[in-house]
C-alpha cells in the first residue's frame, strides 16, 4: 500500500522464522472507503527487509472497531 493513501494501517507485529524471512502482519482499513472497517494482512520479505513482497490479507471480511476479539473475523 503505497504512503499517503488516506487509509490507516497500525499495529504491526514483527517475526523472523528459521529461513531469516520477515513476517510483518499489520490491520489495515484499504478496504473501507470510510476508513473505519479494518481487515488483517501480511507482509514478507525474504532479504533481511530490504524490501516487501506484496500485501496479502490474511483476515476474512472486514472488522468492525470494537466489535468482539481481533480473531473474529466475519
Amino acid at each position: 500500500m503505497p504512503p499517503g493513501n488516506g487509509a490507516d494501517q497500525w499495529f504491526p507485529w514483527v517475526a523472523v522464522d528459521d529461513a531469516g524471512a520477515v513476517q510483518i502482519s499489520f490491520l489495515d482499513r484499504r478496504n473501507d472507503p470510510n476508513n473505519l472497517l479494518f481487515s488483517e494482512f501480511l507482509a514478507t520479505s525474504t532479504n533481511g527487509g530490504a524490501s516487501l513482497g506484496p500485501n496479502i490479507r490474511v483476515s476474512d471480511g472486514l472488522v468492525e472497531p470494537g466489535s468482539g476479539s481481533f480473531n473474529d473475523y466475519d
